[in-house]
């Protein structure tokens, strides 16, 4: 099974990035969305892994979410 993870980074100046590991296809817009949306969708840009580019199975439907401490 492919793990699929968000990781968000916030720098010193507040610049929000969000990178996705694992996620195939246009799927990360819908994993994306709401973080976007809480914060302003104020996308300046976006760039795609080679994994956009790839068709998803049906395992790559389910994220799930963990808090990293």
């Amino acid at each position: 099974m492919n793990v699929e993870e968000v990781h968000i980074n916030i720098d010193k100046s507040g610049k929000v990035s969000l990178s996705l590991q694992g996620v195939k296809g246009e799927v990360c817009f819908q994993i994306t969305k709401d973080l976007e949306a809480l914060l302003g969708n104020e996308i300046s840009e976006r760039k795609f892994k080679h994994e956009y580019y790839e068709k998803p199975t049906q395992q790559d439907n389910v994220l799930p979410v963990r808090k990293k401490k």
